[in-house]
């Protein structure tokens, strides 16, 4: 069976602050068919210390061949949640 993803490298496509934006962040990705896989930082041991001391709430994870498509996904969304 030939698979190129499972050679294919995931990369950070961004940085989420908390639960909401990387729900919404993975429910972006995912509608426009793109991959996606989170890395939280939240421990609830430690009631979130390493979030803040490491400055976001997950990695938002996608295929290499997929970050640019997804960075646009990204920024265009963001642009679109600044309008007033």
């Amino acid at each position: 069976m030939n698979q190129p993803e499972a050679d294919e490298k995931s990369v950070v496509a961004h940085f989420a602050g908390d639960e909401f934006e990387t729900t919404e962040m993975v429910a972006l990705l995912e509608h426009n068919g793109i991959k996606v896989a989170v890395e939280r930082e939240w421990d609830t041991a430690f009631d979130g210390i390493m979030s803040k001391m490491k400055g976001y709430y997950a990695r938002i994870l996608v295929l290499e061949s997929s970050l640019e498509r997804a960075q646009e996904l990204i920024a265009e969304f963001k642009a679109e949640g600044n309008k007033e």
